[in-house]
């Protein structure tokens, strides 16, 4: 089987995106007989330079990058690319996909847009929306990561429960590290010597963050452990400091902002 994967609207590295990385090395790994092609633009991520021996790549010509201008340009470059590389199936890991184009699996996250949709603009809101009605009307199937998140697409949009698939993701393969460099990330952040709670993740109301941190500000342990926040900061939807600071937790939650896997 010729597998195409759209990569087209990816651009910086966070959960979709190394879900995507991922999921590429583990199909291409457990389907060595089977071909995929990832589909990128001129300016695509280096992450996305994934070589194996049934990795393959097609490049849409795009003169610049802009989510809107390739939500667009998807809807008839992805059918055209699918022709000319003789791929079966389209696999877009993610909602956003050709709208009419049958030939197709796409995968749905979660229903966020509609249980918070405060964090959202109008058009992002009434774009995935028609990106899930057309998951549900134009493809040969969805995927999504867990019961929950079938269940909501069920109830919310009407989705057949023989149409969603939970496939819950996996752990992803982690490169090594050294005791040396293992010891520098922990005095960079302060905690050589403190246990710590890990949280890694945006600041978008979905995520409970504020929850985490007056669940960490209520517990018995807060003086006993650290809790390091890894992800990218932005106060659009919550001014961590400010809410540290207001719960009275000092020095015991630490933000480390982006990180690498490493």
């Amino acid at each position: 089987m010729r597998v195409a994967v759209n990569l087209l609207l990816y651009t910086d590295y966070q959960g979709i995106e190394a879900y995507t990385v991922n999921l590429i090395l583990a199909l291409s790994q457990n389907f060595p007989e089977d071909q995929f092609i990832l589909i990128k633009h001129p300016f695509s991520p280096s992450f996305f330079d994934i070589k194996a021996h049934n990795i393959s790549e097609y490049v849409v010509r795009v003169s610049k990058v802009r989510k809107s201008l390739l939500a667009i340009t998807q809807q008839w470059a992805l059918p055209q690319a699918m022709y000319k590389v003789g791929a079966n199936v389209l696999f877009c890991t993610s909602p956003t996909a050709p709208f009419f184009f049958k030939r197709k699996i796409t995968t749905i996250h979660d229903c966020a847009y509609d249980r918070f949709p405060e964090s959202n603009s109008i058009a992002s809101k009434w774009y995935f929306k028609s990106m899930f009605y057309a998951a549900k009307y134009f493809s040969r199937g969805v995927i999504t990561v867990s019961a929950f998140s079938k269940h909501e697409l069920v109830d919310l949009y009407g989705f057949s429960p023989d149409h969603v698939h939970a496939v819950h993701s996996a752990l992803p393969e982690l490169p090594a590290v050294t005791d040396e460099l293992r010891a520098a990330m922990r005095a960079k952040f302060g905690v050589e010597r403190e246990r710590y709670f890990f949280y890694v993740g945006n600041t978008r109301p979905r995520k409970n963050l504020l929850g985490l941190l007056k669940a960490f500000a209520q517990s018995s342990v807060r003086n006993e452990y650290r809790l390091v926040l890894a992800g990218k900061i932005d106060t659009r939807f919550l001014d961590v400091a400010r809410e540290v600071e207001g719960l009275g937790l000092g020095d015991r939650v630490v933000q480390a902002g982006f990180v690498t896997d490493e």
